[in-house]
């Protein structure tokens, strides 16, 4: 019986997304201005009953964050919304998806808003055994030191682009410092925390 329960929930969640899919054109996330812009519409012959908009950081709990009440969609034309979120998470991945009433949920649609404070971000900070440094535009090709306290180059590196990886597995901890140098941009300084 128990299997039967959970065989019976399975199929009616698909059918809910396979449902909840065909009812939208289409849905997608995009960042501007530090706020998250949700577009999506609802197919010609599809009406629901209201559209809850859910917003998460880890695409399993859900937070309603807004809602369009009564009937949603039209029988005679596609109709189109929008939904901003002024206050997503930054530095990691927003997911959001749609509660289409009886039809059950949308797909997801995932975004990252990048807060770069001083033109980079750096994460992990502290970190254990590799960073990623990225830049808020292109450099082109520019040059990475880094120190330790006492001033010693822990490592230097020619890259180009708009992000750099560096492996510290073998750094012993403490705080660093690092200097990006390129045409396109005057030093960039920084530090970071190895535990």
């Amino acid at each position: 019986m128990r299997f039967n329960l959970i065989c019976c929930f399975w199929i009616y969640a698909s059918i809910c997304i396979v449902n909840a899919q065909s009812v939208l054109n289409y849905f997608n996330a995009q960042v501007l201005n530090a706020q998250v812009v949700l577009n999506w519409e609802v197919r010609i012959g599809n009406t629901c009953d209201g559209i809850e908009i859910q917003h998460s950081t880890d695409s399993i709990s859900f937070v309603k964050i807004g809602e369009i009440a009564g009937v949603c969609g039209s029988k005679i034309e596609n109709i189109a919304y929008q939904f901003i979120h002024p206050f997503p998470q930054k530095n990691r991945l927003n997911y959001y998806r749609l509660g289409l009433g009886g039809f059950g949920y949308s797909e997801l649609e995932t975004v990252e808003v990048l807060d770069f404070k001083n033109g980079y971000i750096l994460r992990p900070n502290p970190i254990k055994d590799k960073v990623q440094l990225t830049f808020e535009k292109d450099l082109g090709k520019f040059q990475l030191q880094i120190f330790d306290l006492q001033g010693q180059i822990v490592l230097e590196a020619e890259e180009q682009g708009a992000s750099i990886y560096v492996n510290t597995i073998d750094w012993t901890p403490g705080i660093y410092l690092f200097a990006i140098q390129s045409n396109k941009i005057q030093i960039i300084n920084g530090r970071i925390i190895k535990l």
